[in-house]
């Protein structure tokens, strides 16, 4: 991370990160033959077992954010999805179960006024006066 923040230092947002030998953008083909191709037959050498394409890192990112709980919506945009849609159906598969916070939902919403829901903290939401089955919680 420091080393791709010292790269953007003084940088603009619509400028490049990372430029080509001669300057500029890199060129696909270019970048494959020559830094992508080159850089797997040295991993193949050390032992990597697989060959990933380019493309592959687009996924591995997107599995990096969720695995830490970026919420979708914003994955979403990081990977300019135009619909939620298509990154739940593509990565949807990749949200652990949610089991464990589900009851633990239920059971303080049938629990004593005034719990709080657990993982909450000290922000967490509070039964009111009114029933919690008729959404008469507080903050």
């Amino acid at each position: 991370m420091k080393l791709f923040q010292r790269a953007c230092l003084g940088k603009q947002p619509q400028d490049l990160i990372s430029l080509a030998p001669g300057g500029g953008a890199w060129h696909s083909g270019y970048f494959y033959a020559h830094r992508w191709k080159p850089a797997l037959n040295a991993a193949n050498d050390a032992g990597l077992t697989k060959r990933p394409r380019v493309h592959d890192l687009r996924h591995t990112h997107a599995s990096w954010l969720i695995a830490r709980k970026v919420p979708l919506p914003v994955v979403q945009g990081r990977l300019g999805h135009e619909s939620i849609t298509t990154t739940v159906d593509r990565y949807g598969h990749l949200l652990e179960s949610a089991d464990d916070e589900v009851v633990a939902a239920v059971e303080w919403a049938m629990g004593p006024e005034g719990a709080v829901l657990p993982g909450a903290g000290d922000g967490g939401w509070r039964g009111s006066g009114a029933s919690r089955g008729s959404l008469g919680v507080s903050r």
